[in-house]
């Protein structure tokens, strides 16, 4: 479509990027829709693009504030779109491990396997913003549960 093509020649540096225009703040929202299909792919996702998610808040004008901080976090999601590890396909019959972290800004996971060999090999990676509310332990906790049980379900029983 026009909007994937739009995104991938800006990623690629074959068109300027449009987040300066007046509509900015739309395109920063398609920039950040298109980016999530990836999410699983990219560990810390949320928090890389935590300053350009606040971009596309109420309150922020439709002529976005344009800064060092969120021109780094567009650079660095476009160096993690290119350097995206390579994911594995899970063997059922083995145990699975389950990496959880949580900050004050977002939690994460990564759920992997270790081959034959004993090298251990990521098959999905996870993050979602966080509460801010929420103390250490309980955003740790919150971490381990919400991984456990709407993300990786499925894998993990």
């Amino acid at each position: 479509s026009r909007r994937h093509s739009w995104f991938w020649k800006t990623f690629t540096g074959s068109r300027k990027s449009r987040v300066y225009e007046e509509d900015a703040k739309k395109e920063v929202r398609g920039i950040l829709e298109l980016a999530s299909y990836y999410r699983d792919y990219i560990p810390d996702f949320s928090t890389l693009v935590l300053s350009l998610t606040n971009l596309t808040r109420k309150r922020v004008p439709s002529n976005i504030p344009w800064g060092n901080e969120e021109e780094t976090a567009f650079q660095k999601l476009k160096q993690k779109l290119s350097d995206i590890p390579s994911l594995f396909t899970p063997v059922l019959n083995k145990p699975f491990q389950l990496y959880t972290d949580a900050s004050a800004t977002a939690i994460g996971a990564c759920l992997s396997q270790t081959d034959d060999q004993g090298n251990e090999h990521p098959i999905a990676f996870f993050s979602t913003p966080c509460q801010t509310r929420l103390s250490t332990i309980e955003r740790e906790a919150y971490s381990v549960l919400f991984q456990k049980f709407q993300k990786f379900d499925t894998r993990i029983l």
